[in-house]
């Protein structure tokens, strides 16, 4: 497997390196062990909590086990998770990075069945979705909003349409009003700031902007992993 001799590997070049086994060198054993947990592939959803506030909103909206997703993809330097930070918009970091700060048990991980990894000269190419997050979505601001086709993402959000981009269509996307009420903890959310948001701008009032947004679908992590198109692959 391609993830037990990167790891095999990993321990050449520490040995010849001359790094001691017996504490001379501090020895990062995580980060190597990381990409041996799975023999990943492009396109691999990598499932979390704990990386944004608005992301936790929805999961609690929902009573749901994750909140937030990355997409894995190839890279020169090793595999990287391309996913939507609240603040930074569709940003990318190293595997191991992404799923440093969760305990053991805090990540699942999941492939989308009919998507076959492609090769070339032996190494993984980026595939169809990888490369909507790439090419169409890298560098977009986080969709505050809730709305597809905006030019903005929330996770769930890309995750879905860089699915679309490989013709599968990732679990149903629901009403807000299914999930949430506007006293709600993610009604307050969507509510927030109200008079600016442009669903709202013929509307006088929180009760009317609410009519107007509370219909509307969205996608959640909960809404892709019941999706029959997903198998896990790994769950720590």
């Amino acid at each position: 497997m391609r993830a037990v001799g990167r790891l095999l590997g990993g321990l050449a070049v520490l040995l010849s390196s001359g790094a001691s086994l017996s504490g001379e060198t501090a020895v990062d054993w995580h980060a190597i062990m990381t990409e041996a947990a799975w023999d990943w592939q492009p396109g691999d959803l990598i499932f979390r909590n704990g990386l944004n506030s608005i992301d936790e909103v929805i999961r609690s909206a929902e009573d749901a086990d994750w909140a937030s997703i990355g997409i894995v993809r190839p890279s020169t330097g090793g595999p990287r998770v391309v996913y939507v930070d609240e603040t930074s918009g569709v940003t990318e970091t190293m595997l191991d990075a992404f799923i440093a700060d969760v305990g053991e048990t805090d990540y699942a991980v999941y492939r989308v069945k009919d998507v076959t990894p492609e090769l070339l000269d032996g190494q993984h190419i980026q595939g169809p979705i990888a490369s909507y997050t790439l090419f169409v979505a890298y560098g977009a601001p986080y969709d505050t909003l809730f709305r597809f086709g905006n030019g903005r993402y929330y996770n769930a959000e890309l995750v879905f349409e860089a699915s679309l981009n490989a013709g599968v269509v990732l679990g149903q996307p629901r009403p807000i009003n299914a999930l949430a009420s506007p006293e709600s903890a993610l009604g307050q959310l969507l509510l927030k700031d109200w008079a600016e948001n442009p669903y709202c701008v013929a509307t006088t009032s929180t009760e009317q902007c609410w009519e107007m947004i509370s219909d509307a679908f969205i996608v959640t992590p909960a809404s892709i992993i019941a999706s029959d198109k997903l198998e896990r692959v790994f769950l720590n």
